[in-house]
């Protein structure tokens, strides 16, 4: 049998590892937030553009009201296509024409997490004379407090000859104006 000396000491030890086994687990507890608790969300109804000073790429979006969906995206690109020669991409998304014109995607949301991801594609009506289909693909994130948005483009023109116009990805961060 043990001596109460011992017995104490052993308890006493114990107690006090628990003890730091408690302090530490709630220092843990609040940075162990889920993911979008912590993202960078959207200013409500903001603006946000990239406009550079070779001015090849220009990048514009509007947010709604309330901040969980894009209203209004403007994208112009000049690209090299495998023919050769060097085309000017415009194309103009609004939430107002769409919902006039039914031309999908309707609704671009924005995640919880901060995110947005949505392919766009020209109306065979306002396609360039000689294009059979024009496609984006844009996905972004908000980022710095929802102060800027990291941005991802892809741009992908066929035209009647075979010939493509593709950018490949491309990066651009674009800041709340």
């Amino acid at each position: 049998m043990q001596s109460c000396a011992r017995w104490g000491k052993s308890a006493l030890t114990r107690r006090a590892t628990r003890t730091a086994c408690v302090a530490v687990a709630a220092v843990a507890i609040p940075t162990a937030a889920p993911p979008h608790a912590t993202a960078a969300m959207p200013i409500k109804g903001a603006d946000y553009g990239y406009y550079p000073d070779d001015a090849q790429t220009e990048l514009s979006l509007s947010l709604s009201r309330r901040g969980r969906a894009l209203n209004y995206v403007n994208i112009s690109r000049s690209v090299r296509c495998s023919n050769g020669r060097e085309d000017s991409i415009d194309y103009v998304w609004d939430l107002d024409r769409v919902r006039v014109q039914g031309v999908q995607p309707t609704r671009v949301p924005i995640q919880r997490d901060g995110s947005f991801s949505s392919p766009f594609a020209e109306p065979k009506a306002d396609l360039h004379p000689f294009a059979i289909s024009e496609e984006y693909w844009l996905a972004g994130r908000f980022i710095r407090r929802g102060k800027a948005v990291r941005l991802y483009l892809r741009i992908r023109q066929v035209g009647e000859g075979g010939s493509v116009c593709d950018t490949g990805e491309l990066r651009f961060t674009a800041r709340a104006v």
